[in-house]
């Protein structure tokens, strides 16, 4: 892909997406796999403690509630967990791929098509940086 301009050859666009998409969907799996962990911790603390309060009975009543709150504190270790990344790092990778279509068709575009895409390649590559 040969490119003129104020665009220096070198740069190949197709792998650079590809590897913001990367980055993108790893970091949404991390943070459903947080989640889910926080989620079985706080739910196993809460099973073995009522499990446990049953079959010991009032022997142990100040220690499960007690264990009973640190594992409500894991389940609500949610709130924390920035969720909120998720949708824009999705609309990221739709972003990203787009671009990445676009430069896979590069040489059956117009040099204005061309031209533009470029443009908004490094428009997008400076917001990264």
């Amino acid at each position: 892909m040969s490119f003129s301009g104020t665009h220096p050859p070198s740069i190949d666009y197709v792998p650079y997406f590809e590897r913001l998409i990367f980055i993108q969907e790893k970091a949404i799996i991390s943070f459903k796999r947080w989640a889910v962990a926080f989620v079985l911790i706080g739910l196993s603390v809460l099973g073995v403690t009522l499990l446990s309060s049953t079959m010991l009975g009032a022997k142990i009543q100040g220690i499960v509630s007690q264990v009973t709150g640190m594992g409500g504190l894991f389940i609500s270790a949610l709130a924390a967990l920035p969720y909120r990344e998720i949708a824009p790092r999705r609309s990221r990778i739709i972003t990203y791929a787009l671009l990445k279509q676009g430069f896979e068709r590069f040489p059956d575009l117009s040099e204005e098509d061309r031209k533009r895409l470029r443009d908004l390649a490094d428009e997008t590559i400076k917001r990264q940086i």
